[in-house]
Parts: C-alpha cells; sequence; structure tokens
C-alpha cells in the first residue's frame, strides 16, 4: 500500500454563515413557443405503382413462357420474392399509422383521414399544416408568411419529393416502353439473340423499380420507427439541409424570440437534441414535424437553494439555525428585476454544460412579489429580512449533499475522517468537523463514515457563489441557544444522519417528513420566539378542566345546600304538637 498524505487542501470555507446557500447551475432561457419545420412525403403514388409493377409481372411471365427463355423464368421467380417482400413492408406501415380496427382500409377510401403516429399534435394541427404545405406548393413566397406563425415547410422535401416521382415515372416508363416494343416486333423477329435481349432488358427496368420502391419503402419504415424514439432521421432533412432552411427564413421570425443557440452549422446537433418531433398521416401524405424551441432574449442565471445549519458555537456544532427555502429553485434575471422558481426540473432541457430551457408558468417581479430569497440576491443586507422564516436545530447533524463542479457541503458535529483516493496519484487523509464545503478532485473518491463519494462530471459551472453579508447566529431570530441538559443520552449523542433537501417549505410531504423527524429525540425545533403548540394544547387543557372542576364543585355545594333545607321541614313537621282532645 502506497503512503497515506494528511491534507486539508480539499476543505474550503462556506462563502457565508447566512444559513441558506444559492449553488449556481448555469443559466436558462424562457421558452416561448416553437418554430415547426415540418417535412412531409407523399406517400399516394406507391400504391398505384406497386399496382402497375403488378401487372408487369404478368406480362413478363407471358413473355417468357412464349419465347421459351428459361433464364428469363428463373430471375423473374426471384423478383417476384423481392416484390412480395415490398409489398409486405408497405403494407407494415399501416400498423405503424393507423388504427388497429380499420388497418385493411387505409390504402382505400380513408387516406384522407388523420392518424396520429407520434408526437402532440391532434387533428387541428394536421389541417393547419396541410393548408400550409398546400399553399407553399402553390406558391413559396408563402413561407415568409408562414414562419411568422411559427411554421417552416421545407423546399428541399418538395425537391426531393419530385425527385423520387420523376425517378419512379421515368423507370416505368422505360419499362412499358420496352414492353411495347417486345410485342410489336416479336412476330416479325426470328432471331432468339435479339428477342433474348429485349427479355433481358424488360427485367433490367423491372429490377431497377424494384430496387427504387423498396428504398423507398425501407426509407418510410425507417423514419417513422426514429420518430417514435424522438429521432429526426437525415434522411427526411439532413442536419445541413436543416441549417440552410433555418438561416435563409429564421429573419422573419418574432422579433421577441430567437432560437436558444447562435445558428451555427456546429450547433445543429444542439438544436436537434432539444427538439422534439412530432408524426401523422393526413391527406395521403407521410408528414414530420421537428420542433424547435424557442426563447425569450432575457437571460436568468438558476442557482438551486440548500438550507446550511449555521452551528452557534463552531467549537461544539451541536445547536444550529438555518433558513428555509421557499422553493427548491430559482432563476433570477441579470438585473435582478424578475425572477421565476421552480419545484423541480422536470419542465427544462439541458443544451449544454450551463444553459438550460424551461418552461414556467410565471414570470415575477422581484419589487412587487419579494420573497426571501430575491431578497438575499438582490439586496445587501447586515440582518435577516422579514420574509425569510428560521428554525433551530438542537442535536448532533451528520449532512453530505453535493453542489455542481464537484464539491459537497457537509455538516459535522463531530470530527470524522474522512480517505481521499486518487489512483495514481496518491492516498490523502483529512478531518472534516463543523459545516464546509469539501472539493473533490477529477477522477478522486471519498470515504466517509457513511458514503462513498466520486467525482461525477467534467466539466465546469462558471457561477459565481453569492456571498451574502451576515452571520445569521448573529441575529436577533436565531442568537437565543435554548437550554440544553447536561445529561445527554447516548441517542442524544449520536449524530443524525439528514437530507439537506428535505429541509424546504414546498412539499407537504417532504414538511410532513421533517414534521415527524423533527418531533423525535433529541430533535428539538423552535419557531423564533412562539410557543409550541403542544404547550398551547397542554394549557388549554388544563383551563378546561379547572373550569369543569369549578363548575362542578359549585353545583355540588348548591345540592349540599338544598339538601339540608330539606331535611330541616322535614323534621318539623315531625315535632309538631299533636291536636287537644276536649274532656266530657
Amino acid at each position: 500500500m502506497g503512503e497515506v498524505h494528511t491534507s486539508s487542501g480539499f476543505i474550503e470555507p462556506l462563502p457565508s454563515s447566512s444559513g441558506i446557500l444559492f449553488d449556481g447551475l448555469g443559466k436558462i432561457k424562457i421558452k416561448k413557443g416553437q418554430l415547426d419545420i415540418i417535412n412531409y412525403i407523399n406517400i399516394s403514388y406507391i400504391g398505384p405503382h406497386l399496382y402497375n409493377l403488378n401487372g408487369v409481372f404478368t406480362t413478363l411471365e407471358e413473355i417468357c413462357k412464349r419465347a421459351n427463355y428459361q433464364p428469363c423464368e428463373n430471375t423473374l421467380s426471384s423478383l417476384l420474392v423481392r416484390f412480395e417482400d415490398i409489398k409486405s413492408e408497405f403494407n407494415s406501415i399501416s400498423h405503424l399509422i393507423s388504427n388497429r380496427n380499420k388497418r385493411s382500409a387505409w390504402f382505400g377510401a380513408i387516406g384522407i383521414a388523420f392518424r396520429h403516429i407520434f408526437g402532440t399534435l391532434d387533428e387541428d394541427d394536421a389541417i393547419k399544416y396541410d393548408q400550409a404545405i398546400e399553399s407553399v406548393q402553390k406558391d413559396e413566397k408563402t413561407l415568409a408568411k408562414l414562419i411568422k406563425e411559427n411554421i417552416l415547410v421545407t423546399t428541399n422535401t418538395l425537391n426531393s419529393f419530385k425527385e423520387t416521382i420523376k425517378q419512379l415515372e421515368l423507370n416505368e416508363e422505360k419499362l412499358n416502353k420496352n414492353i411495347y416494343q417486345f410485342f410489336s416486333k416479336y412476330e416479325n423477329v426470328t432471331n432468339k439473340l435479339i428477342i433474348n435481349s429485349s427479355i433481358n432488358s424488360i427485367i433490367s427496368n423491372l429490377e431497377s423499380s424494384l430496387l427504387t420502391m423498396s428504398f423507398q419503402v425501407q426509407d418510410l419504415i425507417n423514419d417513422i420507427l426514429f420518430a417514435s424514439q424522438n429521432v429526426f432521421h437525415p434522411n427526411i432533412l439532413s442536419p445541413s439541409q436543416l441549417y440552410k432552411e433555418l438561416v435563409n427564413n429564421i429573419r422573419h421570425l418574432p422579433e421577441d424570440t430567437h432560437i436558444p443557440v447562435p445558428l451555427d452549422l456546429s450547433n445543429i446537433h444542439l438544436i436537434l437534441s432539444i427538439s422534439s418531433v412530432a408524426c401523422y398521416y393526413y391527406n395521403h401524405k407521410l408528414v414530420f414535424i421537428l420542433q424547435i424551441p424557442l426563447v425569450t432574449r432575457e437571460t436568468y442565471v438558476l442557482y438551486k437553494t440548500l438550507a446550511i445549519p449555521i452551528p452557534h458555537n463552531m467549537n461544539d456544532p451541536n445547536s444550529f439555525s438555518f433558513i428555509l427555502p421557499n422553493n427548491p429553485y430559482i432563476a433570477i434575471s441579470n438585473d435582478k428585476n424578475d425572477y421565476c422558481i421552480f419545484d423541480n426540473l422536470r419542465k427544462c432541457s439541458l443544451v449544454n454544460s450551463e444553459l438550460y430551457i424551461c418552461e414556467t408558468r410565471a414570470i415575477l417581479s422581484t419589487s412587487g412579489n419579494p420573497t426571501c430569497e430575491t431578497e438575499l440576491l438582490k439586496n445587501p443586507h447586515s440582518s435577516l429580512p422579514q420574509q425569510c422564516i428560521t428554525k433551530t436545530h438542537i442535536g448532533p447533524l451528520d449532512a453530505w449533499e453535493p453542489l455542481t463542479n464537484n464539491r459537497w457541503v457537509f455538516i459535522q458535529s463531530h470530527r470524522n475522517k474522512i480517505s481521499i483516493d486518487c489512483g495514481a496519484n496518491g492516498l490523502s487523509e483529512t478531518t472534516v468537523f463543523g459545516t464546509g464545503i469539501l472539493r473533490i478532485p477529477k477522477h478522486c473518491t471519498v470515504f466517509t463514515r457513511t458514503m462513498k463519494i466520486k467525482a461525477y462530471k467534467n466539466f465546469k459551472v462558471n457561477i459565481t457563489t453569492p456571498i451574502l453579508d451576515f452571520t445569521l447566529t448573529n441575529d436577533s431570530c436565531c442568537n437565543m441557544i435554548p437550554e440544553i441538559k447536561s445529561e445527554l443520552s447516548s441517542d442524544y449523542k449520536t449524530p443524525k444522519v439528514i437530507d439537506l433537501n428535505k429541509l424546504k417549505l414546498n412539499s407537504e410531504s417532504e414538511m410532513k417528513e421533517l414534521d415527524n423527524l423533527i418531533n423525535k429525540e433529541p430533535f428539538i425545533v423552535k419557531f423564533q420566539t412562539h410557543y409550541t403548540v403542544s404547550v398551547i394544547i397542554i394549557f388549554m387543557i388544563f383551563i378546561i378542566v379547572l373550569a369543569y372542576k369549578l363548575v362542578y364543585c359549585i353545583k355540588l355545594k348548591k345540592n349540599v345546600k338544598l339538601h339540608k333545607t330539606t331535611e330541616s321541614e322535614d323534621v318539623e313537621m315531625n315535632v309538631s304538637p299533636a291536636p287537644l282532645r276536649h274532656l266530657s
């Protein structure tokens, strides 16, 4: 085993002793709508073309028999197998995009019907997009008008579709021409080599048509399957084609919105990664929509808020005070005038290591709707803002919480030794105590008393942690340390492992769990100088019992007095003189 070094270079102090920490996660842009890039494939030509090819096979079978040309029959047999595969693959598309109870009718009368495949679309969207496609087909000048409505029909799709149709029509024309020439000359041709050559030419054209059709059907299947995984297949629109479409049309977007990243060919992969894909079938068209999020011009800084227990006594950290955050995440504008809050980041997309795109219901004003967090971030304070809620905690703690840039905040009531294994760079040891931040070097692993921590990211977030100007334990809210018994139980002396994320007000379940934790010894929590609910309840019960006893005693005295009065009357009646008798 290598030499073990003792070092404290991995430990850094907290940026402030305010009882709350703002960990910078990056910058965010607020989503405001989306740009729908429409790409479509008209598949109405496939059914008729397959029908025509089926007739060609019937005609060729007759030709091969009439010419008694055995290689023709052999080649035709293998091509027929391929033709059946193409029909089967094309029929499988109907299983991917139509309702189960109407698959058989998919190629027939309901070709105009709407069929939702993937993504967040409805029939009204399909009709709107179909009208956009029709208008662009008639006049490409309508593109500028459509993009103001955040709709972009790609001209590349139109050109690609035209080329495909042209190729299939050309193959079919050659095939029909060769068949016609064969039948018109067959009666007058006696040279068998010429006949066989004509047959081979027809077979070659048929093979070319089958190959083109096979590629088309395979591309359709791949496009649909990729769309189901929210991936825009390059066959629909390549990255370079997407870049060209955006460059040519981006100037027509509304002025208050823009694409989240700079429009450059090197950023197209980022645009694709944050976009959604929708797919539907309508009016004989398979329509693929790339939904690129649009964002506002304002940039916000995103922070994760953490309650950080600050010890009252640095040498004996067994009582703490901290600020309760209102929300787990807050984003504030660069000028500190606006902000938005988040319970989680599920409605945010990570563009790169420092940029998020988030949806929010409301953007609030820091002056009109101030909170504890906005007051701390916007204004300098020498004391606790009145919007802040604090708690005081009595008892030893053991807490570790990850921050950005491979940092961990720790709260340790007892001195604990940790090991830092950096592989070839050696093994180091250090001691953690009180409250601070542990910085883990790249490719290193930290072993604590309760867990193993690995460096998990290589990129760095360049957001400075705000430094707050006051110490919570010196404030009037938290400088009165409750009396602590000198004789503590063994359970009380054992540090309790807690999760700093549970110290929130944003969730009923979290608060209920926290209250359950608080009500257990050794945790005694007081809300500033207010009486606890339990004391009030006990006092009320005592008053009720006392009142009941008092009423009972009064009634009892009245009953005793009444009873004595009744007995006195009875005695008087019993001792009254008897009536006198007259002597005769």
